[in-house]
């Protein structure tokens, strides 16, 4: 299937040969482009990995902090990281869902004082 936002063709495969349902991810995926056209018209960056986000707010955003604070957030980001870019795939921001989060990702260790699970494989 071609689809054209912004001037630009965007080809992809729908696995099906039921019309209807072809024509329904054809309009899904058309509006994830048109918001992904938006954001760029404005100048946000079209698509961003957790990957990319994790080091930009490591980068920009950690070292201005309390050194008690870039500790606890330092551990959070490394429990992120293992379960959002390593074990997912490196996820677009924009596919992270409220499903993704829990105790899949922190597990029971979120509190900064507790030592980690050693059944957890993200808590490591």
């Amino acid at each position: 299937m071609v689809l054209t936002v912004g001037n630009r063709r965007h080809r992809f495969t729908v696995p099906t040969t039921d019309r209807r349902e072809a024509e329904r991810v054809a309009r899904i995926r058309y509006a994830e482009l048109e918001r992904l056209l938006e954001r760029q018209r404005v100048g946000l960056p079209g698509s961003v990995r957790m990957s990319q986000l994790l080091q930009k707010f490591e980068v920009e955003r950690l070292p201005l902090l309390a050194q008690s604070t870039q500790r606890a957030y330092s551990a959070s980001i490394t429990r992120f990281r293992r379960y959002f870019v390593e074990a997912l795939g490196d996820l677009q921001v924009d596919a992270v869902r409220p499903g993704h989060s829990g105790t899949s990702c922190l597990g029971d260790e979120y509190d900064v004082g507790r030592q980690p699970r050693r059944d957890n494989p993200f808590a490591r």
